[in-house]
């Protein structure tokens, strides 16, 4: 009676099986980055194409060689009693710089009813295009914008 040696029967049947796992493994991956390639190429589908932007006839091209290289938008929402002075302070330090040629300034500010009386306490929200000036008691940056008194959340 001839003898089997058993022992490399489950080892073997395990290493086959891992084999099998890794080429699946890879062989899916491979599908996933390059399916869509190997589809067209063996003319099962078409290729996807993107479609042009659409741009209505009517929308003339915006000129912006008039515009500075940079706009600066700073939002603030002082609507709070405490944070309010400080934000407001915070704006007449930017008006001693100011837009330029090269950066525009614009600020929207909302502000707290009856905690700061800077400025005659105005308590809408604002947007400011912010000009230089080197007086730190009063904002003179015009308003571009009053947006009313509940447009910051």
């Amino acid at each position: 009676m001839r003898r089997t040696n058993s022992k490399f029967i489950l080892p073997s049947i395990l290493a086959v099986l891992a084999l099998c796992l890794a080429c699946a493994c890879c062989a899916a991956i491979l599908l996933y980055f390059y399916g869509d390639q190997l589809l067209v190429e063996l003319g099962l589908t078409s290729p996807v194409n993107t479609p042009e932007p659409v741009v209505p006839a009517t929308q003339a091209p915006v000129d912006t060689s008039g515009l500075p290289e940079w706009t600066v938008i700073v939002y603030s929402a002082a609507d709070d009693e405490l944070l309010e002075e400080s934000m407001w302070f915070d704006i007449n330090e930017m008006e001693l710089v100011g837009s330029s040629a090269q950066v525009n300034i614009v600020v929207e500010i909302d502000r707290y009813a009856g905690a700061f009386a800077g400025d005659g306490d105005w308590t809408d929200t604002r947007r400011l295009f912010i000009t230089q000036d080197q007086d730190l008691s009063t904002i003179s940056s015009p308003v571009i914008h009053s947006l009313g008194p509940t447009a910051c959340w």
